[in-house]
């Protein structure tokens, strides 16, 4: 017996609130279906049937057609468009006529006219009998109460602000687009800066000297660093540009500007179901070819609709060039996880410290204890990471110690510059503590009669512990040891005096490890030094304790306990602080020098101007999760000059650092 020609008949109108009458219907698996839609809405209206789980990519694909819409009946042309109507006018009716899917599921269908489909939608039920769920389905809808104006809903259009933004020209334009992506468009030089997702800006007030750009809310995840555009026939020689405005495309901006002698139409939307970012270009009035160059180190794989890739450079005929379109999709983590240009104010910078010329722009001067804090936490790093940055000293013979690094001193690991000849290091240099061990604070030990101070320099922690009478002070802690065996016990003090000591008794758990522990002066109080005692430790608790015995002391910093027995890569025991090298390792010096450490779960590499200079083992497993990124000095050292900061959540090829060193 032949089959019904409709087995399945619904009628369909709108209410108000931009919804369908019919939030919901059944059929049976291949059962033909007959959809009468009477558009009584003000507004014109289509319906879309697509497969299960992809609704939001099928509005977003209607969305990215841009001018194309109309033409296509805001039907995009992709494999999860099952059945469609075309758009109904007003007071209008059509009939859609179709099979339901073979496969069971629920099968969404939506209104994709730009800003409808957000809300405007209902679920077809592919079953062999009626599902339970459409009853429930059916009873909330009827219990809504009627909408006259449609309330706060999700972002269903472009939002755009004309403001200052970071990394930018004067003439910025941030734009959030419907489902979750953001960029910046800079009109100045007519380009597309950089993209983000998952939130868009918080004003920080007027434009003035301090906090005053946008904080971008969500992480960047793709930047171009330059105009992407060359001529086929000047390769070398970056267009001029100039800036023609932009319309709306269905509550979408599309950008118009002069490349050279030609002029270009762009259009960004939302890459469907997925994070990035379709870009269609419309060129006219160019004669020859056209190039666009893809950063190796952008945070987003690129595809053309038209032309040939060599590298990463896009060669587009004069023909092709005329109408073409980039997919750009989100590689996570290949993009840099943060990005400081230094040339602007974008950040909560302290006030110590200025804006100077740099590698390129502008530069931070970094003296004293100046300091970027970042909610980055070492958990997010531990099976990779990478900093980049050019930096100058300004005494290329002194120690920069803690440049840039997790934590406080000795928590996590630090890049670290030593000018003796040892070089860039992942550590700190002779002077400062180990980045090993447990490192234990005085301010926080058992302190009686000395003082706690905090009005010099240097010192990590909250304070330090500063002697003063000539008996009857004494600092104590309590230190835990996890494994038995050969320690180190390092205090870390200062003493202004050039020549003798101030000693203090030393001892462990009661016994004397010194009568008077040799405290030599380190020739001023903001010169930090270490004394070193190597001890036997049995597995527990332990008390070490310094007192006075005839003479005030000098002020003590903290307590390290290092594990001498561990071993490091080769079976080998780790050592307290990295072994200088033979002989001298490229050097800074007052120029700009651009340096780079990468480092895996087992291994870190030093880069000086692309170049590398050496690796040895790293053990990301001996640092604390919680441990937070810094740019700054922690512990004082000599002032510099920095630009142009990267920081990644992975290691960073050869090849990569060789093309961060160029720019």
């Amino acid at each position: 017996m032949a089959s019904p020609v409709s087995a399945v008949e619904v009628r369909m109108g709108v209410k108000p609130g931009l919804k369908f009458d019919v939030a919901g219907f059944h059929a049976k698996p291949s059962e033909n279906v007959k959809l009468v839609f009477a558009n009584n809405d003000e507004m014109m209206h289509n319906i879309v049937f697509c497969r299960p789980g992809t609704r939001l990519e099928t509005v977003e694909a209607a969305i990215a057609l841009g001018a194309d819409g109309l033409e296509k009946q805001f039907v995009p042309d992709i494999p999860a468009v099952l059945a469609s109507t075309p758009i109904i006018m007003p007071g209008q009716t059509f009939t859609l006529s179709f099979k339901a899917p073979a496969q069971e599921g629920k099968y969404p269908y939506v209104c994709t006219f730009p800003g409808h489909g957000f809300v405007m939608h209902g679920v077809l039920f592919v079953a062999g009998t009626r599902p339970v769920e459409l009853d429930v389905l059916l009873k909330k809808a009827a219990a809504e109460p009627v909408v006259v104006q449609a309330s706060a809903l999700s972002l269903t259009k472009a939002k755009l602000e004309r403001t200052f933004m970071p990394d930018c020209s004067p003439a910025a334009i941030a734009v959030a687009l419907p489902g979750g992506q953001a960029y910046c468009w800079d009109a100045g030089n007519s380009r597309l800066r950089y993209v983000w997702r998952d939130g868009f800006i918080q004003k920080n007030g007027s434009y003035g000297r301090w906090r005053t750009l946008p904080t971008i809310l969500g992480p960047i995840y793709y930047r171009e660093p330059e105009l992407p555009f060359r001529f086929a026939n000047r390769e070398d020689e970056v267009p001029e540009t100039r800036f023609l405005g932009y319309r709306l495309v269905d509550g979408i901006p599309e950008f118009r500007y002069r490349l050279g002698d030609c002029e270009v139409r762009e259009f960004l939307a939302k890459l469907p179901g997925k994070s990035g970012l379709l870009r269609r270009f419309r060129i006219s009035g160019l004669k020859g070819g056209l190039l666009f160059k893809k950063d190796p180190l952008a945070g987003a794989d690129i595809n053309a609709s038209a032309g040939t890739w060599k590298g990463d450079v896009l060669h587009l005929s004069e023909k092709e060039a005329v109408r073409f379109t980039l997919r750009m999709v989100e590689v996570p983590n290949k993009g840099p996880i943060e990005y400081w240009s230094m040339n602007d104010l974008s950040r909560s910078y302290p006030r110590k410290g200025s804006l100077v010329e740099g590698h390129r722009g502008r530069a931070w001067q970094f003296r004293s204890s100046t300091i970027i804090s970042t909610e980055h936490k070492f958990v997010d790093f531990r099976t990779g990471g990478t900093v980049s940055f050019w930096i100058r000293a300004q005494d290329p013979d002194g120690n920069i110690p803690a440049i840039c690094g997790w934590g406080n001193v000795g928590q996590g690991p630090s890049v670290s510059y030593e000018g003796s000849g040892r070089g860039l290091l992942l550590g700190l240099p002779g002077d400062a503590p180990v980045p090993a061990g447990n490192h234990l604070e005085a301010e926080n030990a058992k302190v009686q009669g000395a003082s706690i101070q905090r009005k010099v320099k240097g010192h990590t922690g909250s304070g330090y512990v500063d002697f003063v009478a000539q008996s009857g002070e004494s600092i104590e802690w309590k230190v835990p040891v996890h494994q038995a065996g050969r320690h180190l016990l390092r205090f870390r003090y200062a003493l202004h005096q050039r020549g003798g000591s101030r000693p203090l008794r030393v001892e462990l758990d009661g016994k004397v490890l010194a009568e008077r522990g040799d405290f030599r002066g380190t020739g001023d109080w903001e010169r930090w030094g270490n004394l070193d005692f190597h001890v036997e430790l049995s597995a527990g608790q332990h008390v070490v304790r310094l007192s006075s015995i005839g003479s005030s002391g000098p002020n003590i910093d903290s307590l390290q306990l290092v594990h001498m027995d561990k071993e490091g890569k080769g079976g080998k025991p780790a050592p307290v602080a990295p072994e200088p090298k033979p002989g001298r390792e490229p050097a800074l010096d007052k120029e700009w020098h651009h340096v780079c450490v990468s480092y895996g779960i087992s291994e870190a590499s030093f880069y000086l101007d692309g170049k590398l200079i050496r690796k040895e083992p790293f053990e990301t497993r001996d640092f604390p999760d919680d441990a937070k990124f810094y740019i700054g000095q922690k512990v004082k050292g000599g002032a510099f000059l920095m630009d142009e900061f990267y920081l990644y959540a992975r290691s960073l090829s050869e090849s990569e650092i060789r093309e961060l060193s160029k720019r």
